[in-house]
């Protein structure tokens, strides 16, 4: 079953792979865009944590998307030795382009279930993943 699942995830990110290519990203760095704009301006150590990387390799990943107008940097007000990652304009609106081109993969996918099938999956995931704690470093919004 774990090994369904897990092709599964796999087929929606193959299908997710030519929204990436079109704006110049890799898996991981759109995963890093998603993770700051869930994660309300987190800082750098949060990110990498959240990331599961080392945090130089965090590092090296927000200077790309810096250079590329997704994020920016800012000192963190409460820490001065920390620093936050901040989604510009442009990186909003390039995840919302990608976000848009995997959910139109995924729903691909999903179509060779009915509405109800559909609707019974999502119970089900909904039902494994309600009560799990939440994966480290994660900060969200309003904390």
């Amino acid at each position: 079953m774990a090994e369904l699942y897990l092709r599964t995830a796999h087929r929606i990110r193959r299908r997710s792979a030519p929204s990436y290519d079109r704006f110049g990203l890799t898996e991981a760095q759109a995963r890093a865009l998603r993770v700051i704009s869930r994660y309300e301006r987190p800082r750098m150590a949060d990110l990498a944590q959240a990331l599961e990387v080392v945090p130089r390799s965090i590092t090296s990943m927000v200077d790309t998307l810096e250079s590329a107008g997704f994020v920016a940097r800012e000192p963190d007000p409460t820490d001065r030795r920390a620093t936050i990652v901040v989604l510009t304009c442009a990186g909003i609106e390039v995840l919302r382009q990608v976000g848009r081109m995997r959910a139109e993969a995924a729903e691909q996918l999903f179509a060779k279930l009915s509405s109800h099938e559909q609707a019974e999956l999502r119970r089900l995931l909904e039902l494994l993943d309600a009560g799990e704690e939440p994966l480290p470093g994660r900060r969200p919004r309003g904390r």
